[in-house]
């Protein structure tokens, strides 16, 4: 069987409706909580299968409150990266991704808002990513996509919304099995920086069905792409 290593942040970001579907291929899943260890880095081997990075919000990886450890799991993240192992990547996982690779971010204010993603090529994930398909983007600051980088989809404004790096690392700017609990809870557990939006909890809400059909589609060619499961 096949297992993936979890770098979750903080309590309020998990997989989400992701589990789900690992769970019903068989595939394993174990997360690694750093704010529970501090010295989780010294136990850490690197998973053999992947490696999924979650977000942090309102974390941000260069505005503040900046993410603990940031330079253990950007290692962490690097050591995959020159195994071959993949990666996926979501919200401020990206970021982490990005610095791994030898990129950047760049500032900016923690943003919650619910968007439209558009492919971009045709065969991506496998040929399985939906022509379009909801885009929750819930963090601070954005990445810059690393050399060599292929763009899958992109925003509204044109942005990059899911990249491919190497044959078997992704990034998501925004969790496409987010649910609306995790926004909310992040709010109660740092409230100084909860963001003051309904109308974007309530555009969350609406589209949560929307989020979990195209999410059939996005982990099917995802599991494909990874190798945790054969076409």
């Amino acid at each position: 069987m096949k297992t993936v290593a979890v770098l979750q942040h903080t309590d309020a970001e998990y997989l989400g409706f992701v589990e789900d579907h690992l769970e019903g291929r068989n595939i394993g899943f174990r997360y690694i909580r750093p704010a529970h260890d501090p010295g989780w880095i010294k136990k850490f081997d690197l998973p053999k299968d992947g490696l999924i990075v979650l977000g942090s919000a309102p974390y941000g990886t260069v505005s503040l409150p900046k993410l603990p450890l940031l330079q253990q799991r950007i290692d962490v993240v690097k050591s995959c990266l020159d195994d071959e192992i993949p990666v996926v990547a979501f919200g401020t996982g990206t970021q982490i991704l990005t610095l791994a690779a030898g990129s950047t971010v760049r500032k900016n204010p923690l943003t919650l808002s619910v968007e439209t993603a558009h492919r971009q090529v045709d065969d991506a994930l496998n040929g399985y990513l939906p022509k379009t398909y909801p885009l929750v983007i819930y963090m601070s600051d954005f990445p810059e996509l690393p050399e060599g980088a292929r763009v899958l989809a992109t925003t509204d404004k044109g942005t990059a919304a899911l990249f491919q790096f190497g044959k078997s690392c992704f990034g998501f700017l925004g969790h496409p099995g987010i649910k609306r609990a995790m926004v909310e809870d992040s709010f109660v557990q740092i409230p100084a920086y909860a963001l003051d939006d309904p109308g974007a909890l309530v555009q969350l809400s609406a589209r949560q069905h929307e989020i979990q059909q195209s999410l059939v589609r996005i982990m099917t060619g995802l599991i494909q792409s990874t190798g945790w499961m054969r076409a």
